[in-house]
């Protein structure tokens, strides 16, 4: 949809804005809700699924990874006490995937801030064209 809505030249709309406030955090709200039920059942939410919903309602991009880079900061805080209470974490391999994955958040936030909104909307439309059938597998 992302994808799609820039090849054909539509813009964000404003549609959060358009709902009443208490509305719009009872939708926000619900929305972030599944978000997390889909993520702690299945592995996957946080950013993958909050940011391109976040940007079909409107928000702009920028905004929408921002908020949901700090929300991956709680998911994955909650998420980590819970699998060392199980003993279901490996240190080592945290350490080797963990450290060059910061280094890449790193350079990736750098990228994101010079580069136009509209080329980071397709770029995340074509990530999540490309990564779906690997999902499906």
């Amino acid at each position: 949809m992302i994808v799609y809505r820039e090849a054909v030249g539509l813009k964000p709309s404003d549609r959060l804005e358009e709902v009443p406030d208490r509305q719009r955090r009872l939708l926000i709200g619900t929305i972030g809700f599944g978000i997390g039920v889909l993520g702690g059942m299945l592995g996957v939410g946080g950013p993958v699924v909050a940011v391109p919903i976040l940007v079909v309602l409107g928000v702009p991009m920028l905004v929408a990874v921002a908020v949901a880079q700090v929300q991956s900061v709680f998911i994955s805080g909650f998420a980590t006490v819970g699998y060392v209470a199980v003993d279901a974490v490996s240190f080592p391999l945290v350490l080797l995937v963990g450290v060059p994955q910061l280094v890449g958040v790193l350079l990736g936030w750098l990228v994101a801030q010079r580069v136009d909104p509209e080329r980071l909307r397709v770029l995340l439309g074509a990530v999540l064209v490309l990564v779906a059938p690997v999902l499906v597998l």
